[in-house]
């Protein structure tokens, strides 16, 4: 009876490793797929503010370069 029973558990038990070592495995993917989307947030959250700043800087210029302009259209029209 316990050959018998040993020979039935043989099979189940190397199943049940199997089945541990591709949870283990997909745990282990998953948290590196968690790794690269944090460090792909990051990145755009960089390139997003570089983006602002920017934008702030090419806004500044172009107001710069307006009040130049109504500068030089007052005097002209002087």
């Amino acid at each position: 009876g316990d050959k018998v029973a040993r020979e039935l558990r043989a099979p189940l038990e190397k199943a049940d490793e199997a089945a541990q070592r591709a949870v283990e495995r997909a745990e282990e993917a998953r948290d590196r797929l968690a790794d690269r989307t944090e460090e792909a947030r990051e990145k755009i959250k960089d390139a997003t503010a570089e983006a602002g700043r920017g934008l702030e800087k090419a806004s500044a210029k172009v107001g710069e370069k307006v009040e130049r302009a109504g500068e030089k259209m007052q005097e002209a029209a002087r």
